[in-house]
């Protein structure tokens, strides 16, 4: 039976609900660049039938990089003023991913979860997806007490290590955390493995000194 249908949604439209200032700051509007979006999906290298969910939306970057690829793409962002739910093709609905049922079951989840509260968005991930999980997070992430718990119960199956420093939209430098991609597959067995640098990194170095020549004329 075809799961096509369950991909046709409508998009909420950008701006028709608007929140309290105090609430817009805490939806941590930090957006993975569409460069890492694009190497990330390349190093996880998902068969492209599969499908691939996005539950913290923001502008869209890593719905681009696996529709770039092929795959059936849905996405969800609490946020009203996120842009991918501006956008038809990327397939996103407006909803909170720990309260809301996501628009669709996919095989995979990738994204960008909110740092100050990722464990309940690694779960959830984990129990929604049919096959694996990947998340940016910062690699700091490992050596916490408070999440020795989510550690022995969700086990990684992998660990992808950015050798470079990432940069997020909004910010005007590289983000101050070592990043990694924390990767859990359902039928994987063993322990995790850990690569050292995700493939693709873009000169950031050479990007920043562009930008500045322009500023001095």
């Amino acid at each position: 039976r075809s799961r096509a249908p369950e991909w046709r949604m409508k998009p909420v439209k950008r701006g028709t609900v608007r929140l309290p200032k105090a609430e817009q700051d805490a939806l941590c509007r930090h957006y993975t660049e569409d460069v890492d979006a694009a190497r990330i999906a390349a190093a996880l290298d998902i068969p492209r039938h599969m499908s691939v969910m996005d539950p913290h939306a923001g502008k869209g970057a890593f719905i681009r990089a696996f529709l770039a690829r092929g795959h059936p793409v849905a996405g969800m962002d609490v946020d009203p003023e996120a842009t991918a739910l501006a956008v038809p093709e990327y397939r996103c609905v407006m909803g909170d991913f720990l309260a809301d049922e996501p628009p669709v079951r996919p095989d995979w989840i990738v994204g960008n979860p909110p740092f100050t509260n990722a464990p309940p968005h690694i779960v959830r991930a984990i129990g929604l997806a049919r096959l694996g999980v990947a998340f940016v997070l910062p690699i700091r992430y490992l050596s916490s007490r408070k999440r020795e718990d989510l550690w022995a119960e969700h086990p990684l199956s992998a660990l992808w290590i950015f050798a470079d420093r990432l940069h997020y939209s909004g910010s005007k430098t590289t983000a101050p955390d070592d990043y990694a991609l924390f990767v859990w597959r359902k039928n994987q067995r063993g322990g995790c493995l850990l690569y050292h640098s995700v493939p693709g990194a873009p000169d950031r170095k050479r990007k920043r000194r562009t930008v500045l020549r322009g500023m001095t004329g």
